[in-house]
């Protein structure tokens, strides 16, 4: 297998923690770029889901957003009913 040198430039902290990771997976970090790659080849684009996020407008705050609850019962009990 012939291979090229590539240089390019990444985030740091996601470049250090990438390679952490794959570290602790045993997975050098040339090997992850090569296996990432390979899977652009074989799947035609990129290997995961990439969509633009709907924009939608947040709710206003409820009372219910700050209530702390003494136990799961409490919280299944505050819960709307299901018709």
């Amino acid at each position: 297998m012939k291979k090229v040198k590539l240089h390019f430039l990444v985030d740091a902290v996601a470049a250090e923690t990438a390679d952490k990771i794959l570290a602790d997976l045993g997975i050098p970090l040339s090997d992850a770029v090569n296996m990432m790659f390979h899977q652009v080849r074989i799947k035609r684009g990129l290997p995961f889901d990439l969509h633009q996020a709907r924009q939608y407008e947040e709710p206003e705050p409820t009372p219910m957003d700050d209530k702390i609850f003494k136990s799961a019962e409490e919280l299944w009990a505050s819960l709307p009913k299901l018709k």
